[in-house]
């Protein structure tokens, strides 16, 4: 990383990015791994769409979910929201 650096008149830190990003787009997608919530998925969206326009809070929805029987956290939750 250094001589590239030096070579290219370039941040060590720039490089390195540069080198992260190229990495990352070249790695393979990741297998299809389940997450606490999946059983609780269609409920979520379904839930989501009935409320529509007014947005529900996480920490509400996450009430809702732990009554049906999810023991995960609030992290997950609002990961699965924001996408």
């Amino acid at each position: 990383m250094r001589e590239i650096s030096r070579e290219l008149g370039l941040l060590r830190n720039t490089v390195r990015k540069y080198l992260r990003s190229c990495a990352e787009q070249n790695r393979a997608p990741q297998s299809g791994r389940t997450q606490k919530f999946d059983p609780f998925k269609v409920y979520l969206h379904d839930r989501a769409r009935a409320a529509h326009p007014t947005w529900l809070p996480a920490t509400a929805l996450l009430i809702e979910i732990r009554a049906m029987g999810y023991d995960g956290g609030l992290t997950q939750l609002r990961a699965y929201r924001g996408r």
